[in-house]
């Protein structure tokens, strides 16, 4: 706790200093709360990503507490530690949005819009899906180099040619123009999006759409930036985390890594 006129002078000067002012970021308002654009921002405010503010940290962030720091802070700080932690934020955030709809911060760090991992999301159709087997450019199209590798992996008894398929003559397949394959394969596809979703070389589904070149594994900047989309501030333990799961060190992220350690955290629950 903050206990002395002397010590806040000093907080208040550093406060004054905090950051130039040419190299402060733009403040932010939010009108809608959610708990997870309330974690972001608390992020933001976090400028020695320590998981809490102090009161340089907060009077910089908040107006609230900028003019009236000492008796602001403490009335915010409901648990008397000397800092805010998320809890305290958080309920200011939603009060705030409550009674005035409105709250701004003055962020110490960029802001990323958090991205809530159990949000629904859009249906993705049958052609994409077999397509994404093996567009490995991630272009959302067929190359032919590409098409020929779905022929072989499909093993078609009728095996189309490219310009057929390709009718606007574009020197791609997109997902309207290889509709017309499905009706060559035996079940529209189904068994091979099931025999690669159940292969062990495939990423459980709940890590799927972090394997951003599809390679079937996760490097060390794609969990990196999955972790920045659920929480920015877990950004800083994305190398750690990597470390400890990248267990046959050749710097990607398996299948059987990734269950693996899931497994032992769950264990260390216990």
């Amino acid at each position: 706790m903050i206990r002395n006129s002397f010590v806040l002078a000093l907080t208040t000067a550093a406060v004054a200093g905090f950051a130039p002012a040419q190299d402060r970021l733009p403040p932010i308002t939010k009108s809608l709360y959610s708990p997870t654009v309330s974690w972001g921002l608390f992020a933001a405010c976090d400028r020695n990503s320590d998981d809490k503010l102090d009161l340089i940290e907060a009077a910089a962030a908040l107006d609230s507490i900028a003019l009236d720091k000492r008796d602001a802070f403490r009335l915010l700080d409901l648990d008397r530690d000397g800092n805010l932690q998320w809890s305290e934020f958080d309920a200011l955030f939603r009060e705030t949005i409550e009674s005035s709809n409105s709250f701004k911060i003055t962020p110490a760090r960029v802001f990323r819009e958090p991205i809530d991992p159990a949000a629904p999301r859009g249906p993705k159709s049958r052609e994409l899906a077999l397509i994404e087997l093996v567009d490995k450019d991630q272009d959302g199209q067929l190359s032919p180099q590409e098409f020929r590798r779905f022929v072989r992996q499909a093993d078609l008894a009728t095996q189309p040619p490219f310009a057929a398929v390709d009718r606007d003559q574009s020197g791609q397949i997109s997902p309207r123009e290889f509709a017309a394959v499905l009706a060559l394969l035996p079940d529209g596809g189904q068994t091979m999006l099931k025999d690669h979703a159940d292969s062990p070389t495939t990423l459980p589904i709940e890590y799927r759409a972090a394997d951003r070149d599809n390679t079937g594994s996760l490097s060390e900047e794609e969990l990196q930036l999955a972790l920045i989309a659920i929480d920015p501030s877990l950004e800083r333990w994305s190398q750690r985390i990597f470390e400890d799961v990248d267990k046959n060190g050749n710097h990607d992220l398996v299948r059987t890594e990734l269950q693996q350690a899931v497994a032992a955290g769950a264990a260390r629950q216990q």
